[in-house]
């Protein structure tokens, strides 16, 4: 029976990473620094509400991490998408905040399809 990832540490099995390449030095930072997001968040839920749902709360906002990430990756794909095939525009300074300057990038004065 192979345990998944997220459970592997905690039986003693070595994991595969998150973030490949990364020196084991550099994959000890990046946990401890996710335990101590996970902790501050929990801490947070914990002020917020009461204690006997902060966990509850904590594991919802944590469920939805994933579908966050995969809607970010859908709306910078239409937007580059957009900037591809469209005439100048101007970009939504909300978008610039959230994504910086990712739109930018190879950026000609040329239209492409004129």
């Amino acid at each position: 029976m192979t345990i998944p990832s997220i459970y592997a540490e905690h039986w003693g099995q070595k994991t595969a990473t998150d973030a490949p390449g990364l020196s084991p030095s550099a994959e000890s930072a990046v946990s401890a620094l996710r335990d101590r997001v996970h902790s501050a968040l929990y801490q947070h839920c914990a002020d917020v509400c009461e204690p006997s749902k902060a966990a509850g709360r904590l594991a919802k906002i944590l469920l939805l991490l994933p579908q966050l990430y995969l809607l970010s990756t859908e709306v910078v794909e239409h937007q580059r998408m957009r900037h591809t095939f469209a005439l100048p525009y101007q970009l939504n300074p909300l978008l610039v905040q959230l994504f910086g300057d990712i739109f930018e990038e190879g950026k000609t004065d040329e239209p492409y399809l004129m």
